[in-house]
């Protein structure tokens, strides 16, 4: 269900939001689209979007995947979870500079070896390209919520201080 626009402001301002983030590999690089619009605009940023209210996290994956790369879930190799991961953004869709923009990350891996003819970023992305994994860390434009997801140590929900 989405919200209508003032509903979901009120949600933005006051809550969290749950998204899912598809990471997609092919071979050894990842897809990456540069974003138009608020939070991380101008950065590149993998493919994703919020999970609905009565959406089950199947369900909500494969209509993200289809919504933000114009592919089914059945078009990928293999599917795996990579974590949890948790984005602050002093920004927020709205371009209202009052407040900023929580959300809790469900990170999927996907691998992608067969046919990418139909392969398109919707709307929120511009510039789509494939980024080898071995310069994504160096690249300025790519955003620090992206490189995460390749760091050597896995930097999930939370991490325990002692």
């Amino acid at each position: 269900m989405f919200l209508p626009e003032p509903d979901f402001k009120l949600l933005v301002k006051n809550g969290v939001l749950f998204a899912i983030d598809l990471i997609i590999m092919r071979f050894n690089t990842v897809l990456v689209g540069q974003r138009i619009n608020e939070p991380a605009k101008g950065f590149f940023f993998v493919p994703g979007g919020r999970v609905l209210k009565n959406e089950t996290l199947n369900d909500a994956t494969c209509r993200v995947v289809k919504e933000e790369t114009n592919l089914n879930i059945k078009d990928f190799n293999t599917i795996k979870f990579k974590g949890l991961y948790e984005h602050f953004y002093d920004s927020n869709f709205f371009s209202d500079k009052s407040f900023g923009t929580h959300y809790i990350v469900c990170a999927i891996e996907l691998s992608l070896t067969g046919d990418i003819s139909g392969l398109s970023l919707e709307s929120d992305h511009s510039n789509m390209k494939f980024i080898d994994l071995e310069k994504i860390q160096r690249e300025k434009k790519v955003h620090k919520y992206t490189k995460a997801y390749f760091l050597p140590k896995d930097r999930h929900l939370f991490e325990i201080n002692e």
